[in-house]
């Protein structure tokens, strides 16, 4: 299970300029529905995040709002919903 969640990782994510972790939703939308939980907390764990029940079910809520909404999943760390360019 770890090589899988491990290769849609690479296949989904990226960084970007300014160092922020970068989920493609369209392209995650293509994997198998078991792998979402697997792959929200390999996130957290990658930006040093104890991941929890609450913290999985809110990524998995902002994939599906609408470009701008946010989620604050700790003190320094929020997600956002936004456009990849």
């Amino acid at each position: 299970m770890h090589r899988i969640v491990h290769e849609a990782l690479l296949a989904i994510t990226h960084k970007n300029v300014e160092g922020h972790l970068v989920l493609n939703v369209k392209e995650l939308k293509f994997k198998p529905d078991f792998l979402w939980d697997e792959i929200f907390v390999e996130i957290l764990h990658r930006v040093d995040m104890e991941p929890s029940e609450k913290k999985v079910i809110a990524l998995h809520r902002l994939c599906s709002q609408p470009t701008g909404r946010t989620v604050k999943l700790n003190s320094r760390i929020e997600a956002c919903r936004d456009r990849i360019i």
